[in-house]
This record gives C-alpha cells, structure tokens and sequence, in this order.
C-alpha cells in the first residue's frame, strides 16, 4: 500500500508540474508545443465487437480528421489483425495504406500483442520482428 500511495503522490505531482509549465509557456508567448498522438493495435481491435463496414467508417473519420487537423500521429500495428480466418484480408490491409495516404505513420506493435509479463522474453523477440 506505501507504494501506491507513493505512486499516486508523484503521479499527482507531475500532473501538477505539468500544468504550471503549460500555463507559464502559454503565458510567456513561446512557441507552441507540439503534440504526437499515438494508437494502438491497428488496424483496429475493434473487429472482435463491431462488424466491419462500422470499424471502416470509424477508422475513414479518424485518419480524415488527423489529416484535416495537421496532426502528427502515428498507429501501432498488431500484424495479426490483418487476418481473417486466416488469410490476409486486403480491406484490412487498405487500412494501414490509408493511414500512410493521409500523411500519418506506423509503427511495430509485435504481431499478436503478447503479454510482456506472461511471456518468455524469446517468444516475446520472435512477436517483434
């Protein structure tokens, strides 16, 4: 328990510091920070709970509004998710091309998102490359 509480005070500390130098950065007139949004287990966990055509028309929103917005962003792929029963599914391949097409980048999420904490560090290896 001393340790969460611990955690939790240098959690709220940094928060805290946080702030103060955003609104003292803002206050000062320097150059506006700069923001990088990151998402992960492309090209989209939600194939398990939603049917395709909402996932495609969500994920169509999204990589518009990144663009439209000049936002930096990058998408962290599970391999694994490119597959439908099986085989390549070529919609879900679009996806990363369409992420790449709207400016946006990609990133190595391993190929099936093991757990770090419940794998050998060796399969774990083998899931990166």
């Amino acid at each position: 328990m001393l340790f969460a509480g611990c955690a939790i005070r240098k959690l709220k500390m940094f928060w805290v510091t946080l702030l103060f130098h955003a609104v003292v950065t803002s206050a000062s007139g320097a150059e506006p920070r700069r923001v990088a949004i990151t998402v992960d287990d492309l090209p989209w966990v939600e194939f398990a709970i939603s049917s395709e055509a909402n996932v495609r028309e969500r994920h169509q929103r999204l990589v518009t509004a990144l663009e439209r917005h000049h936002s930096m962003a990058i998408g962290f792929v599970n391999e694994d998710k490119l597959y439908r029963e099986g085989k390549l599914d070529p919609a879900r391949r679009q996806m990363l091309a369409d992420w790449l097409s709207h400016g946006l980048d990609l990133g190595n999420h391993t190929y099936g998102h093991p757990w770090l904490h419940a794998t050998p560090i060796a399969d774990y290896e083998l899931a990166i490359t």
